[in-house]
């Protein structure tokens, strides 16, 4: 099966004294139908309301032809807090002739999936990096991070080295209990890489041309795709080569029970010299086949390629906002949107003859194309912009990575690749919305909400937005998720994942939750010769305007 794409040319809170003296956000304005003004829109135009001051949608009558409407709803914060911004609310939708009322029907609570072992130590890894960050501002200019007098050399073939290595997935790699030794000799030695092999790797393992193959991979395609697309890493130990150790370990530092797979990972401390632990250079950690974890050859030589893409966008990222410019990390939403980006561009740039079934789209994208899927299947209940916590759930890489995909589309000068938009938003101390935001020039609830309207009309047949941004410009989803339904239905259970419900001449009621950079798509279809509709969204009063400190937007675009 492959997964088709195509390329596309570029595109171009205001406080008032309580009456016991303290202060509290001002209230929020009732929401009035009455007073709104109807909006007109030919097919293909898009607007958008904020909700806090307008949140009644008023639609004409549709005439003899009828009419069909995206309507969405989200918050656009784009802060990280601890618990997420949400915002509750309510919606209620009626033809126009129809007396308002408040919605009383409830949404149940949609909860989060639980995360694997694998994820939730994937998450700590980003807890480490703003720890690593810390310290190495920390001990800048001090003697811990000089260079070495004299230039080290990259290893040859054949030289051992103990490694540490983190012994289990739930410690926090602070402590010298918290690592154990693995002894390794270099097997490969290219121009950017030198690959170790556990000595006490279990048989069978890797054959000499796949740690050939793997080197290659990296030297040839990896290694030049990340540093173009994000910049370049850091040589702490001024050896040249970023070290990649083949073990056991990696696939052991969870329970592997066939839910939970550790496939590779960056740790940040080994580029904090003097953090207990730390090895002192650039080292990225490889599965090896391992029959206790069920992991065939086959499937390490399959998995381990994209991961590596993947883990080596946080090295450079880490390189690129804390060691080079002494600032934080990247937000961890948008730095796993970053990474997930980096495994499509080794999915369309490594030659399919160096890749598994001679298809490299497949094996590089199609892990995102599934937590895509995730998320889109129910973007109400999941977010863009997460709370700071671990495990991240499948649903965020998902968002994560099509909004990354989506800016690049609209605000790179090369709309495919997108490397001088992917670079800028690595070489800086900017960090999440501010960073997303002075990269493109555009306010976080503009790009949020065409987003959002992107992700159910890219390539809807006969739609043709009058907004570009109104649609992806890479990818042609509609085609590609018709094509994994049709091979891998358990795995894709739908033609398309986004499959929002139809308000029939505007009815509808419900009452739930937003969350941040997230929410609600809803069909609008208007019968021949109706009176048009009203929709209200307001809190959970149904009456009040959604608080404006949560960034409330109503999107509309008409399709026919």
């Amino acid at each position: 099966m492959t997964i088709t794409h195509r390329c596309a040319a570029p595109l171009a809170v205001a406080l008032v004294l309580a009456a016991c003296g303290s202060s509290g956000p001002e209230p929020s304005p009732p929401v009035d139908c009455s007073t709104a003004s109807t909006t007109l829109l030919t097919p293909g135009q898009a607007t958008m309301f904020d909700a806090s001051s307008q949140g009644c949608l008023r639609l004409p009558p549709p005439g003899g032809g009828g009419a069909e409407y995206l309507y969405f709803a989200g918050i656009t914060d784009g802060e990280v807090t601890s618990i997420g911004s949400s915002a509750t609310y309510q919606l209620y939708g009626a033809p126009a002739q129809a007396a308002a009322r408040a919605a009383h029907v409830s949404r149940p609570a949609a909860a989060l999936r639980q995360g694997a072992p694998a994820r939730a130590f994937h998450g700590r890894l980003r807890e480490m990096e703003r720890e690593a960050a810390r310290e190495s501002a920390r001990a800048r200019g001090s003697a811990a991070l000089r260079s070495p007098a004299a230039v080290a050399q990259p290893p040859a073939v054949g030289d051992k080295r103990a490694f540490n290595v983190l012994a289990d997935g739930t410690t926090d790699g602070t402590k010298a209990s918290d690592y154990l030794q693995v002894n390794a000799t270099v097997q490969y030695v290219g121009a950017h890489t030198a690959v170790y092999l556990d000595d006490a790797a279990p048989a069978p393992t890797y054959s000499p041309d796949d740690i050939q193959a793997l080197g290659t991979m990296f030297d040839t395609y990896l290694y030049p795709i990340d540093t173009t697309a994000f910049g370049r890493e850091s040589d702490i130990d001024q050896n040249g080569v970023v070290l990649i150790l083949l073990t056991d370990r990696v696939t052991k530092i969870v329970p592997c029970d066939g839910e939970s797979q550790i496939i590779g990972f960056f740790l940040p401390f080994d580029l904090v010299p003097g953090h207990a632990g730390s090895n002192s250079g650039e080292v990225f950690y490889g599965l090896v086949p391992d029959a206790s974890c069920n992991v065939s050859v086959d499937d390490a030589r399959f998995s381990l390629p994209p991961v590596m893409i993947h883990e080596f966008q946080h090295m450079i990222s880490f390189n690129q906002h804390a060691l080079s410019r002494g600032g934080n990390v990247e937000e961890t939403w948008l730095n796993e949107g970053l990474s997930s980006f980096a495994e499509e561009l080794g999915g369309r740039l490594v030659p399919d003859a160096s890749c598994a079934n001679n298809d490299c789209l497949t094996q590089f994208s199609l892990i995102n194309l599934d937590n895509a899927q995730r998320y889109l299947s129910d973007p109400v209940a999941n977010y863009l912009v997460g709370p700071d916590r671990v495990p991240i759930p499948l649903q965020e890489y998902g968002s994560g990575w099509l909004f990354v995909r989506w800016l690049l589309d609209h605000y790179a000068t090369t709309a495919t690749l997108g490397t001088d938009l992917t670079r800028k938003l690595d070489a800086t101390t900017r960090t999440g919305m501010d960073n997303v935001v002075n990269a493109t020039g555009a306010d976080f609830p503009s790009l949020v909400v065409h987003w959002q309207l992107a992700n159910y009309l890219d390539d809807l047949p006969g739609f043709t937005p009058a907004d570009p941004r109104d649609q992806y410009l890479s990818w042609n989803f509609r085609e590609a998720y018709a094509s994994l339904h049709a091979s891998f239905p358990g795995l894709f259970p739908s033609v398309y994942p986004l499959d929002p419900p139809t308000a029939t001449d505007g009815r509808f009621e419900d009452t739930g939750t937003l969350l941040a950079g997230s929410g609600l798509h809803l069909l609008i279809d208007l019968t021949p010769d109706g009176a048009g509709a009203n929709l209200a969204l307001t809190d959970t009063d149904g009456s009040s305007a959604l608080p404006s400190a949560a960034g409330p937007r109503i999107g509309l675009v008409r399709i026919r």
